[in-house]
Parts: C-alpha cells; structure tokens; sequence
C-alpha cells in the first residue's frame, strides 16, 4: 500500500458553483480547500497546506471577537461591506466589494458585516487555531450595532 500525499496529487479537482451555492444557502461558511477537522456538507479538496472557502452573511453578522495564534488570514471581498476592529489598537477597518486584505496572525479582533456580504478567504497554514478572547461592555455594544 502506497501513501499519497498532496504533493503526489495530479490532474484538476473541481467544486462545482451550483453545488456551492447550495450549500451556501443553509450555511454562511463553506471551506472548499483544506484539512478540515469539523464535518460540513460540502465535499472539500483535502490540502495540509492551505484553507480555502467562502463566507456568506445574508443578514447582518457580528463574529465572535477572536485570535488566531498560527494562521493568517487573506481575505477578499466579493460583495456587501464589513467592519473590522483591531482590539489592540481600536482601528475600524472598512472593506467593500473588491477589497483585499489580510489579518496577520495574533492579531485580536472582531468583525461584522452588513447583509449579503460575502467574502472569500484564505488561511495559512490549513488548521483550527481560532481562540475567543474577552472583550469590554463597549465593545459588546459595539458589535449590536447593525451596519
């Protein structure tokens, strides 16, 4: 028996749109490319090396505040607007359609964002290492407030 490791790997592999948009409609999250640890619907191209997927917020949303302590993340958005406060600084970032940006690792915050945002993200290295952090009674306040 032979080991095939994803540098082994040829050929095209291929998530079909229609079958992600499906799945984005009872889900706001789909990861298409990774080593996934959680079960989702959405078969997904296995990678150690990179995650892939697509969140789709079709009414406002505030994330949990958090941190990622390995990975990066590299976003961009595909449509709507969101919000991002950087918890160290209290910088709000803006992103809008077509905005590219990335969030380096330990770097703690929140987001929000306006209905029918939809953004497509990449992390680096592929893993679970989201940790939630505490956030004040503004910052509470904060996140309720619709955009």
């Amino acid at each position: 028996m032979s080991i095939i490791t994803d540098s082994d790997k040829k050929g095209i592999e291929l998530i079909r749109s229609d079958e992600l948009d499906v799945h984005l409609e009872d889900e706001e999250r789909q990861y298409l490319v990774g080593d996934l640890k959680l079960p989702q619907r959405l078969a997904h191209i296995k990678d150690d090396n990179v995650e892939v997927g697509i969140s789709y917020y079709k009414e406002f949303k505030a994330d949990e505040p958090h941190v990622h302590l390995v990975t990066t993340e590299y976003q961009y958005m595909l449509e709507g607007y969101s919000e991002f406060l950087n918890l160290e600084t209290n910088e709000v970032t803006r992103l809008y359609a077509g905005d590219f940006f990335i969030v380096h690792k330990n770097t703690r915050y929140v987001q929000k964002s306006s209905k029918g945002t939809k953004i497509l993200f990449f992390k680096t290295p592929s893993g679970n290492d989201k940790e939630y952090v505490t956030v004040s009674e503004k910052i509470k306040k904060w996140l309720h407030v619709e955009i």
